[in-house]
């Protein structure tokens, strides 16, 4: 392997390490850079935060597919595939299609839905609660509904 040089003009050849050879910075040598082989490591030793600043910051798969972006001043997203699957807005966020939760959901605020739109518990759906626009349901079991209420 040939030593790297550095004048005043920067580098002049590229900077070649063997697997497990390391880039090390810092007065302890305490962020590291390097790659095993296999998987590739950024590890700091727990002195702070790593920070990553640009104007926009996007973490992507192997095939190029945006997995991460972090958009200065505005949003940031989380894909699946390339496919965009959450993102923040300047109220709150946004889900692009199914939300599972797996465990209690405590709401601070009100649960807003529009007419026709359901809530369903039960494994099959079993009771239903919806407003059509003019009228309260509530459905159990067998798809009639057991009470209704003008609004």
């Amino acid at each position: 392997m040939a030593l790297t040089k550095i004048d005043d003009r920067g580098l002049k050849t590229p900077i070649d390490l063997l697997d497990n050879e390391m880039i090390r910075l810092g007065d302890s040598a305490d962020f590291k850079l390097y790659h095993d082989g296999s998987q590739s490591f950024l590890l700091e030793t727990g002195t702070g935060p790593l920070n990553i600043k640009s104007s926009q910051v996007n973490i992507q798969a192997a095939n190029g597919d945006n997995q991460i972006n972090c958009i200065q001043d505005a949003e940031v997203q989380l894909r699946y595939d390339g496919v965009k699957k959450f993102e923040t807005q300047p109220s709150g966020a946004t889900v692009h299609g199914s939300l599972t939760i797996t465990d209690d959901l405590y709401l601070q605020d009100n649960l807003v839905m529009g007419d026709t739109d359901e809530i369903q518990l039960g494994d099959s759906g079993d009771l239903k609660i919806y407003h059509d626009g003019t009228t309260n349901w509530f459905w159990a079991g067998g798809g009639h509904p057991t009470i209704h209420e003008s609004s």
